[in-house]
């Protein structure tokens, strides 16, 4: 399992297009979040996408999100699985309890970057209009979505120096899709010495 950490705009989807390409399962942990705002009834906007995966995890537990993308995981039944869209250490804690091989790659790029990024190519109606809505969102998922100060020291920033891969994105798409490459093969390498 390669799970993929960055805050919005870094280049998460791209990667993982590049894994998707090599026969990983992809699964987004922010798929999860709008599945339960979709449930709850909730029109998915910025306002909502900032206050909903907080009360979610208040009420379900701080690694709920990770146990709903590994339940779905599981059905897959796939070899190869790549999940997107980490947002703290007790998801990551969650995820090696019962993947304790998982590899976990960051991947960040320059906050001004990511944000032209959001505003020219995905278009969700959660992402941030201003770079001020931008740069609260950033701050919510720095403290992992819990809406807990003390949560920092687990939040996104505090994963991404967990990785065991970090990739900085701030080059062009297939700068990204050769160090996505050059981990796999490194992954690969790995593998081999093992046996």
């Amino acid at each position: 399992m390669i799970i993929l950490v960055g805050p919005p705009g870094s280049g998460k989807a791209e990667a993982a297009a590049v894994l998707k390409s090599k026969g990983f399962e992809i699964l987004d942990m922010g798929d999860i979040i709008r599945e339960e705002m979709h449930k709850a009834r909730l029109d998915i906007n910025f306002t909502t996408d900032n206050a909903f995966p907080v009360e979610f995890r208040k009420k379900h537990g701080k690694d709920i999100v990770a146990k709903l993308e590994m339940k779905k995981a599981n059905s897959l039944n796939a070899e190869n699985i790549c999940i997107t869209g980490l947002r703290s250490a007790f998801e990551l804690t969650y995820f090696k309890s019962v993947a304790p091989d998982l590899v976990l790659i960051a991947i960040d790029a320059p906050e001004e970057v990511r944000y032209r990024r959001l505003q020219s190519t995905r278009g969700r109606p959660e992402d941030p209009k201003t770079f001020e809505e931008f740069k609260a969102r950033s701050e919510r998922e720095a403290k992992g979505n819990t809406g807990n100060e003390e949560d920092r020291k687990a939040g996104l920033y505090a994963v991404m120096k967990m990785a065991d891969y970090s990739i900085s994105n701030s080059g062009t798409l297939e700068e990204l899709r050769g160090s996505i490459e050059e981990v796999l093969q490194d992954l690969e390498q790995r593998n081999v010495r093992k046996a």
